[in-house]
């Protein structure tokens, strides 16, 4: 099958005009058509580059990394707030994997799977052959409330979705420096290839939230940006972590969770401030119950400019050895 002819039959899926009326024009034209008239907010456009190798370990399931893909944007998109709506795939293939239907079939079904999940709408894209193996994704969304990194103000409670530290497991297992059981092993790579989903919880909670970054370099790396940007510190208890009951099923030792958990990265759960309201953090956790989104309170912002500090005294040194592992 030629490029023209691979995407037809993969990639131009049905009915997408129909379940989003913004797009005018999708997959099979030379350029995606979107009514911007028809978006209630600002536009936000994210773009993500996964190659084959720095990103993510070869042979991986072709189904699970599309997924990834498309979760890694989506993520950015929570981060600010936005609604995704639409995206654009471009794909460089080796000449093996062109050659391989199977391949490319479960590359399809793994990003259209995610996309309907997210009701998101793919318009167009490339796919070409090249040396190296990698996915690039761009993803349009609409902010109504925009969370932007600069926005933090002294005494914000200090939130994170999810739990910590199995995507980052996952990676020192795949670079042999921790062993896992069959079981664990899978779990592992469960949690790697697919993060969770915070688009619904980030976009109805935007109102009440100022300032939101996406994990993906770690939680003390990102929790920095935020520092930096709103010129704040922050003071958080690393008691009050929710580091995946991954890491003890694995036995690692408390220094070793804890240090996957604050520097592994990969998780792309979010950070985000609240200000200390108590009407406004009962609307936060009930938008939390409705979307199935699990909340917890990690810390403070404070007014020492771009210090972190964190409340436990074994916590400092921790803090200042860093990150011992080597994470994508």
């Amino acid at each position: 099958m030629n490029e023209f002819e691979i995407i037809k039959k993969y990639f131009a899926w049905d009915n997408q005009e129909k379940d989003h009326p913004e797009l005018a024009v999708g997959v099979g034209d030379d350029c995606a058509l979107i009514e911007l008239s028809k978006l209630k907010g600002t536009l936000a456009i994210t773009t993500d580059t996964l190659v084959e190798g720095v990103h993510f370990f070869k042979e991986s399931n072709p189904l699970l990394l599309a997924c990834k893909a498309l979760l890694v944007n989506l993520s950015d998109l929570a981060a600010m707030g936005a609604r995704p709506l639409f995206f654009t795939l471009s794909l460089v293939l080796t000449e093996k994997e062109y050659q391989n239907l199977r391949f490319i079939e479960a590359l399809s079904r793994g990003f259209k799977t995610q996309a309907r999940e997210a009701g998101i709408a793919l318009v167009g894209g490339n796919l070409s052959k090249g040396s190296e193996f990698s996915i690039t994704i761009s993803i349009f969304g609409e902010c109504e409330h925009k969370l932007l990194r600069s926005k933090a103000l002294v005494n914000d409670l200090i939130f994170v979705t999810g739990n910590l530290g199995a995507p980052a497991l996952y990676v020192e297992y795949g670079y042999k420096r921790v062993n896992l059981e069959r079981s664990l092993k899978g779990e592992a790579s469960y949690k790697f290839f697919k993060p969770n989903l915070r688009t619904d919880f980030a976009y109805q909670a935007a109102h009440l939230i100022h300032s939101a970054i996406d994990i993906s370099d770690g939680l003390v790396g990102d929790l920095k940006h935020i520092l930096r940007q709103s010129k704040v510190g922050a003071l958080i208890r690393l008691k009050r972590l929710p580091v995946d009951l991954l890491l003890e099923k694995a036995h690692l030792n408390f220094e070793q969770q804890l240090s996957l958990s604050l520097f592994g990265g990969g998780d792309y759960e979010l950070i985000f401030t609240v200000k200390q309201d108590k009407r406004l953090l009962k609307e936060l956790y009930q938008i939390a119950k409705k979307t199935n989104t699990k909340l917890s309170l990690i810390g403070r912002i404070t007014d020492k400019k771009e210090i972190l500090e964190v409340k436990e005294p074994y916590g400092k040194a921790l803090l200042d050895k860093g990150f011992e592992f080597v994470h994508f």
